[in-house]
């Protein structure tokens, strides 16, 4: 399972909306117009949140959890949440087949546009996001998770780096290299990246 994942704010949601018009990224997920944000896979996202906050009583137990890990049978998932708690470390624990594809920005920055979009319910400061990314990325070096990192916005001028980072994490992923390119084409739009 190749996952999506970052701080948020971080271009993930450009990186879903171009798998998903690719015809890789199946799950129905929202957009969220007033955030420009979106495409967290729900089903993901609910685990992710019960196990970070401890909110849901249909996954309240580890055993809960993990079953509901094993279960997931998308092959690609965008999800935020990753970053936080005790969160990877119990993915890690449930599943070996899962990947991630890191979109890390500056976390000043991440802090900034959170509360530019008034996402005032995630706007961690810039040192609780480093702390945050420290733990999860020691999570996969120890454990072995496979991973590669594209920085934002940077690498909305980076279609062949995007590309290749994806095509190592996952070979099976259906997606020609021309095709993908004229559809990065339709979705990245620098006019919408703000601080």
């Amino acid at each position: 399972m190749l996952i999506v994942t970052g701080t948020g704010r971080s271009g993930t949601s450009l990186i879903a909306a171009w798998l998903k018009k690719c015809g890789v990224l199946k799950n129905e997920a929202e957009w969220i117009p007033q955030f420009n944000a979106g495409f967290d896979n729900e089903e993901v996202g609910r685990i992710n949140k019960a196990i970070w906050l401890g909110n849901d009583p249909y996954y309240h137990t580890v055993e809960a959890q993990t079953t509901a890990i094993k279960n997931v049978k998308e092959k690609v998932v965008k999800d935020t949440n990753f970053f936080y708690g005790f969160v990877a470390d119990t993915w890690v624990n449930a599943r070996t087949d899962i990947k991630f594809l890191i979109c890390l920005r500056k976390f000043s920055a991440v802090h900034k546009s959170r509360l530019n979009v008034k996402q005032l319910l995630q706007a961690r400061k810039p040192e609780d996001l480093e702390t945050d990314f420290g733990k999860f990325l020691s999570k996969l070096v120890f454990n072995k998770i496979p991973f590669e990192i594209i920085c934002f916005p940077d690498f909305m001028d980076e279609y062949d780096t995007v590309y290749k980072k994806v095509k190592e994490l996952d070979p099976k992923l259906d997606i020609s290299y021309e095709t993908g390119k004229k559809i990065w084409k339709e979705v990245v739009d620098k006019t919408l990246v703000h601080y």
